[in-house]
């Protein structure tokens, strides 16, 4: 009912965000476990993912590219993005989870996206800083590195001027507005 009634901005952040904490704080202590956790993820990926094709269009002259880098398989909040972005009319590129930099430049390039948005989850997740220092230094200049999720902050500092946080979503529809 609710994601056929709300605006997209309130269903991820009132809705299925909440939703997904939720799962992800209580599957230690509910019957079920890991497993409820995993089926609420691949239920709200699916609801995400109908969306981002329902908003999607390949004819938008800006083009945003959405990942998660290597090591980071925590998707449902880069995907929330993707589907804002395309509500927002934006084009948009969604690669999914667990990306090395190098696949991403080669994706960047081939979809001419001037803008790369990154879900960033695990701040001890290993060789992160590598991957998106890598990633920062060969993106061409004119393409910008938006950096969001629990570990952003952090990453973000260590990529200096090269990267934007974004804090959370109400900040990235804001960043979307400017483009």
């Amino acid at each position: 009912k609710h994601a056929a009634t709300l605006p997209p901005i309130r269903l991820v952040e009132d809705v299925l965000l909440p939703a997904m904490r939720d799962a992800g704080g209580e599957w230690h202590r509910v019957r079920g476990g890991i497993a409820s956790e995993h089926v609420m993820s691949a239920t709200l990926r699916h609801l995400l993912g109908t969306f981002l094709r329902l908003y999607a269009r390949d004819d938008r002259e800006t083009r945003l590219l959405f990942a998660t880098p290597s090591g980071d398989r925590h998707e449902v909040g880069i995907l929330a993005a993707a589907m804002l972005a395309a509500s927002h009319g934006v084009g948009v590129t969604y690669l999914g989870p667990d990306l090395p930099a190098d696949e991403i430049l080669a994706a960047r390039d081939a979809s001419g996206a001037t803008v790369v948005v990154l879900g960033v989850t695990m701040a001890d997740a290993p060789g992160l800083s590598n991957e998106l220092q890598r990633l920062a230094g060969h993106l061409p200049p004119n393409v910008e590195l938006w950096l969001g999720g629990a570990a952003a902050v952090a990453q973000a500092h260590r990529l200096g001027a090269r990267a934007t946080t974004i804090a959370d979503f109400a900040a990235f529809t804001h960043q979307l507005d400017h483009l």
